[in-house]
This record gives structure tokens, C-alpha cells and sequence, in this order.
């Protein structure tokens, strides 16, 4: 990985943070996007500890924020980075209070942050590898785009979970009777229908159906705008297992948290082990001969729903999602 310049969401903790390190490990330089300041510095100290001499930025990111998000992918352009590798990792549980705003961290948030961040990806690909030496001198036109790369593709990582056969796209559950789902006009995507009872998983869960089906449709995109035969950018997507970081407080009450600590720490995966698989998808030569559009576990193609396999359903939220966002015509690039 040396010479290549990844961006991974939520890193300051987690799995976030563990992948940022394997990255660093591995010769990256690794952005580590945040949406606290504080806690990216200091997730950067600890990790320069582990690998001395690691190459590391710390940019706030709040992917809450449509505002947040325009002013990172600016202040990422103004270091003059190229880059290689983005991991969405960031996420927010599915609480009942906080719906909403999971749906928005979790699934539109990254939706916006990858158009922004895709022509740079295409960019680096077509370029090749920047020299190691390059890197970070503010030279973002060292490669002129169109020379063709020898290097690996570039490559988006959206992390998952088997929980999205759990959720569901509330105003697509219609069907008109050919197999085929189709959205009401003027219905609302991103909430469960009023007075329906959602558990916190199920409304994780149908935030983490819409990153799979957002995967695969920008995938199939992708493909559709291969260069010269060569594929630029692959998108797949990964789920880490069942793994024991913070990302699930909050989801019950304090004293069941309490009361569940030990069993909890004895049967979920380290965040280092459930960051293997991500680590992987981002880094390992196999992806170049399996390409993208795959939903991966422990570094094998797993099984997903049939929802989330559904291309007119993608191809509908694909435009709520759009228009949600605010995206410009000009930022339509697949």
C-alpha cells in the first residue's frame, strides 16, 4: 500500500480505527475522518504509537451534516492528495429516538461523500500509484488523468452487516404483481410509516439494506463507465461479524448493558478481527480478478437478501437518495 492515500469514516474508534491502523501497517497514508477532533488526534497518537512513523491526517467529518460533508471533501482537496481507497465505516445504531439521524450517518451521509470523492478515486486510478515521495507536496496534477495506470483499481469499501435482512424499504414495499417493488408518489423513504413499531435493530438494519443496495447499484454504474476496457473504481461491500465496539450503546437500557458486558465480551470479535475483512477488500490483489458489486464475510463472497438484490428497487432509492442529498446535476458522475 505504500504510495496509496485511503480515507476511512468513524475512525477514532472501533473498527474504524483498526483499519486505519492495518492501513498504516501496511505503507498507507491514512486519512482518518471524525467527526470529533478531538478524539480523531488522539485515535492518530495511539495509532502512531502501534506504528512508529505512520503517516496519518486527522479531518473532521460529520457525515450528519450536508454542510459537513462539502467542507471535508474541500479541505481533503486543499492537502492535494490523490486517493485510492475509501472506507465508509462510520455508523450510527438504530435507536427508536434517534432514527432518523441513523438513517442519515449511516446510509445518506456516505451516499454524498462517495459522488464527491469518486472523480478523485477515478483520477488516481487512471494515474497510477503516486510516488511515495509525491505525496502530500500539494501536486494533485503529478499524473495527468489521461494516462492510463498500471496499478491496482481504486476502490470504495462500504461496511455492512447481516443485519440488513432485518430491515426494509418502508415505501417501496409495493409490488406490482410482477415481482418487481415500486415507491407510492410522494411517499417517505428514509421513515417508517407513522404509529409502526420499528426495534432498534430493524431500523438498523433497513439503514444497512440501503448501503447494500446502494453498493451494488453504484457497482453496476461502474461497470457501465469502464475506461479503456480498464475498470477505474470496484465497490464492494463488507460485513465485520459480530464485533464488540461502542457502536451499539444506547440500543438498551444501562442496566441490561451492565448486566450483559461479560457475555457480550466473550462471544463478539475484537474490532481487529472484525477489520480483517475490510482491511482486505481494501488492499488484497485477489479483488482485482473478483471485482466489485460482492458482499463479503471473513474474506469470502456470503449470501445477502433478495431485497437487497433487487435492481429496480436500487435504482428508485438510488433517486430519493439523490434528491435527499441535494446532489447538483454536475455531481452525477455514474
Amino acid at each position: 500500500m505504500s504510495g496509496r492515500v485511503c480515507i476511512v469514516t468513524g475512525a477514532n474508534a472501533g473498527i474504524g480505527k483498526a483499519t486505519a491502523t492495518a492501513l498504516a501497517q501496511r505503507g498507507a497514508r491514512v486519512v482518518l475522518a471524525c467527526r470529533s477532533p478531538t478524539k480523531c488526534a488522539a485515535a492518530c497518537e495511539d495509532i502512531r504509537r502501534r506504528v512508529p512513523g505512520a503517516a496519518l491526517d486527522a479531518l473532521t467529518l460529520d457525515l450528519s451534516s450536508v454542510d459537513g460533508i462539502r467542507g471535508f471533501v474541500e479541505t481533503f482537496h486543499k492537502t492535494g492528495l490523490p486517493l485510492h481507497v475509501l472506507v465508509n465505516n462510520a455508523g450510527k445504531p438504530g435507536t427508536i429516538r434517534g432514527m432518523e439521524q441513523s438513517m442519515v450517518v449511516n446510509h445518506l451521509g456516505p451516499f454524498l461523500l462517495t459522488h464527491l470523492l469518486l472523480p478523485d478515486l477515478r483520477k488516481a486510478s487512471a494515474s497510477g500509484a503516486a510516488p511515495a515521495s509525491a505525496i502530500g507536496r500539494g501536486d494533485r496534477e503529478q499524473s495527468p488523468e489521461n494516462v492510463p495506470g498500471t496499478g491496482p483499481s481504486s476502490r470504495i469499501v462500504n461496511v455492512g452487516s447481516r443485519l440488513e435482512k432485518r430491515g426494509n424499504i418502508w415505501a417501496a414495499a409495493v409490488s406490482d404483481g410482477g415481482g418487481h417493488t415500486a415507491a407510492p408518489p410522494g411517499t417517505r423513504w428514509f421513515q417508517p410509516p407513522p404509529g409502526k413499531k420499528h426495534d432498534a435493530f430493524g431500523l438498523y438494519g433497513s439503514s444497512k439494506l440501503c448501503n447494500m443496495l446502494f453498493t451494488f447499484e453504484l457497482d453496476r454504474r461502474l461497470e457501465a463507465a469502464r475506461s479503456g476496457g480498464r475498470r477505474l473504481v470496484t465497490a464492494n461491500i463488507v460485513t465485520p461479524g459480530i464485533v464488540n465496539t461502542k457502536l451499539g450503546d444506547g440500543t438498551v437500557s444501562p442496566w441490561v448493558a451492565w448486566a450483559g458486558a461479560p457475555l457480550k465480551a466473550a462471544l463478539m470479535r475484537t474490532a481487529d478481527k472484525g477489520a480483517e475483512t475490510v482491511v482486505w477488500a481494501a488492499t488484497s490483489p485477489e479483488i482485482e480478478e473478483i471485482g466489485g458489486g460482492k458482499f463479503f464475510g471473513d474474506k469470502n463472497e456470503v449470501p445477502c437478501s433478495d431485497a437487497a438484490r433487487d435492481e429496480d428497487l436500487a435504482r428508485q432509492l438510488w433517486e430519493a437518495t439523490e434528491q435527499a442529498v441535494g446532489l447538483e446535476e454536475s455531481e452525477r458522475v455514474v
